[in-house]
């Protein structure tokens, strides 16, 4: 059966610190809706450095192991990469390490793979996975779902 070690709806900026980067200029947090969803939502503004981790960041602790990690994106412009949302198992010194996963929108800024979404599972080094979608399937203000499956014994998220 399946349990859920950590649920934030990000509905609000209560959990979720500014950084873990923040000797530089960061993202700024605000709570605000999308049209035509039921719920809340955090957009961060101001561009993200995602090498820099200045974005958002939350600690959580349980010692599960988990199989599934679920996730709402919902980008506002396309035209450059954004959306990145990475999974790692400890915070060192300005980043998040080791990482586990890092997905993102990759916009036209980018030489390849352009207008989709990818996904690390072994970031900086391994392989890049895409998700090639007709253009006209992505959309500025929708909401997207995004699941990923875990092997938990290569990618512990606590240990």
């Amino acid at each position: 059966s399946e349990v859920a070690v950590f649920a934030d709806w990000m509905q609000t900026c209560n959990r979720w610190h500014a950084g873990p980067n923040t000797s530089k200029p960061y993202n700024v947090a605000k709570e605000d809706r999308v049209a035509g969803d039921g719920g809340s939502w955090i957009f961060l503004e101001g561009g993200t450095d995602w090498l820099g981790f200045q974005g958002l960041y939350c600690n959580f602790t349980g010692g599960s192991r988990a199989r599934w990690v679920s996730f709402r994106l919902c980008l506002e412009t396309l035209e450059e990469s954004c959306g990145f949302f990475a999974l790692s198992s400890d915070r060192r010194t300005w980043g998040l390490q080791p990482l586990i996963f890092i997905f993102n929108y990759r916009g036209n800024d980018m030489p390849w793979g352009k207008r989709s979404f990818a996904l690390q599972t072994t970031p900086v080094t391994g392989p890049l996975h895409v998700l090639h979608l007709e253009e006209a399937k992505i959309l500025p203000g929708v909401p997207y779902e995004i699941s990923v499956h875990l092997c938990a014994e290569r990618h512990p998220i606590s240990g």
